[in-house]
């Protein structure tokens, strides 16, 4: 009884699943056909955390390739077996064909880990303690190398930006100095915090962690904080009274029928349809050329034109991420027939409609039968929704002209697809 709660307790919070995946399966020769997947390059200590955070059902569900030189052991793997969409590929990062291998042409996220190979950690482990004359020259040695410290991850940032210069890449350093090879400086105080590499998120430095260990001891609330942005929130029903329901911190994918849109139209959406409250965008791909890097954007303006490369920070009710949608839906509009019409100068437009998602066709001139051709995708988020299906005559010296809607059920969509 106890196994079978806490299996219904990771089914509740995780995306698991009751029969264990096998290890075999998991190590893929290749996955170059994988597109919008995260990609771990390196040999962290454990990939189980970083597994595990990225499975949590408030976290957009993506495939997770790790690129590592050697097979995971049984105690690593027993502990992400139930999770699904791991895939493991045995290979160098310094190799293009083994990044090729790992599918880095269409990674969405690239995670690049900085660890001691077994040579460096040998002569390392005999040097910090030894005391002859070898020893203090190899401790010399070490501490003379440290520009090369970081090269493995140097060479994979630039291999994976060179070929999927769209991905988002978050590369660990041990030397700060070590930035300039990703093609940025230290402006002119040497200060790396103020670099928009760093600023922006792509490059993470080790020492970052004694930091923050140090701070947690003068301000313990440091360490909850941490747990709420990187892991969860871990409130459950029962720490509330009535019909108060725990909130995650989450980041999700704009949908992209909301491409070209304002940020109150997206917000209104999420409020309403999704039981999510936005906080901030993540700025991916600028719009102008004002940030050279990624950035966010805390309390946008409600006019802010949104692209579909953004993201959203946002507070998640359980309804959000435990009630998955049922589905896609896929739309094309072909064409029309319509009576007479007041202007001949005038245009018609077609506007989709779904769950509070839309999108509109182009304008076809001066015909009584236009032909649009368009398509277009919205998410089902359940069966009593409606696809509505407008209209318009439009005219630069009138208000736009309501012709006719069409409306069907999403019930009836789902039962006769």
């Amino acid at each position: 009884r106890g196994v079978q709660a806490e299996v219904e307790k990771m089914k509740l919070n995780f995306h698991y699943a009751e029969e264990p995946f096998d290890l075999d399966d998991a190590v893929k020769d290749q996955v170059e056909e994988l597109t919008g997947h995260i990609l771990l390059v390196g040999s962290p200590q454990s990939y189980a955390f970083f597994v595990e955070t990225l499975r949590r059902k408030h976290v957009e569900h993506k495939d997770i390739v790790i690129l590592t030189t050697e097979r995971p052991t049984n105690e690593t793997w027993h502990r992400i077996r139930h999770f699904p969409g791991v895939h493991f590929i045995i290979g160098n990062q310094n190799l293009r064909k083994d990044l090729v291998r790992a599918g880095i042409h269409g990674v969405d996220t690239a995670v690049i880990i900085s660890s001691q190979s077994k040579a460096e950690r040998k002569l390392r482990g005999k040097a910090e303690t030894g005391r002859t004359k070898r020893e203090i020259e190899i401790r010399n040695e070490l501490k003379g190398g440290g520009r090369l410290m970081d090269s493995d991850c140097i060479f994979t940032y630039q291999a994976i930006r060179k070929h999927c210069p769209t991905a988002k890449i978050i590369c660990q350093l041990r030397r700060a100095e070590n930035i300039l090879f990703l093609g940025t400086d230290l402006g002119r105080d040497n200060d790396i915090s103020v670099t928009p590499y760093f600023a922006s998120g792509v490059v993470f430095l080790s020492a970052m962690m004694d930091r923050l260990i140090a701070q947690c001891f003068y301000n313990r609330d440091l360490l909850n904080i941490l747990e709420a942005l990187i892991s969860s929130c871990k409130f459950s029903k029962l720490d509330f009274s009535g019909d108060v329901e725990p909130a995650e911190l989450g980041f999700q994918s704009v949908p992209r029928s909301f491409e070209g849109k304002t940020y109150m139209q997206l917000f209104k959406y999420l409020i309403s349809k999704k039981s999510t409250l936005p906080l901030g965008l993540y700025r991916r791909s600028p719009l102008d050329d004002v940030s050279p890097q990624p950035y966010v954007i805390t309390n946008p303006s409600p006019d802010l034109i949104i692209s579909v490369q953004d993201s959203v920070f946002a507070l998640l009710s359980p309804e959000a991420f435990l009630q998955a949608p049922l589905g896609e839906i896929f739309v094309v509009v072909v064409e029309a027939e319509l009576p007479p019409r007041r202007s001949k100068a005038s245009s018609v437009s077609c506007l989709v409609e779904s769950e509070g998602e839309s999108a509109q066709t182009d304008s076809c001139i001066n015909t009584a039968m236009p032909h649009w051709n368009f398509s277009c995708r919205f998410s089902v988020l359940d069966d009593t929704g409606v696809l509505e299906v407008s209209v318009f005559e439009e005219d630069k010296l009138r208000p736009d002209t309501f012709l006719g809607r069409v409306s069907v059920g999403m019930r009836a969509l789902l039962e006769h697809p």
